[in-house]
């Protein structure tokens, strides 16, 4: 129970100092949020295989981060396309131009 306790804690911590210098960096958008998730779910792997030294644990650890992040892109990349704002979403995001371009063909094709 001490364990899981540090590892909470130690995990916000982290989480505060590396996530703090970016908020200025990028802004307040999806990206910040997607970001976030990608390292609290990348530093919650880390600290968990640290202190349970367990592959299968790994394994399905890493099954899960990459479900809930492709889940949330696709749920977050239709919700902008029906709302008819995509090109102006991605813009905002502040893309390159080919990558804009290459992702307009994949979605309307």
């Amino acid at each position: 129970m001490g364990k899981m306790f540090l590892v909470v804690f130690v995990l916000m911590k982290i989480r505060l100092v590396m996530v703090l210098p970016f908020v200025g960096i990028l802004r307040l958008t999806v990206r910040v949020t997607i970001f976030k998730m990608m390292l609290c779910l990348m530093l919650i792997m880390f600290l968990l295989v640290y202190f349970l030294k367990s592959l299968h644990f790994l394994v399905m650890i890493v099954v899960m981060m990459s479900f809930i992040l492709s889940f949330s892109f696709v749920v977050i990349l239709f919700a902008v396309q029906s709302a008819g704002h995509f090109t102006i979403f991605l813009e905002r995001c502040q893309l390159s131009r080919v990558f804009l371009l290459n992702i307009r063909k994949v979605v309307f094709c």
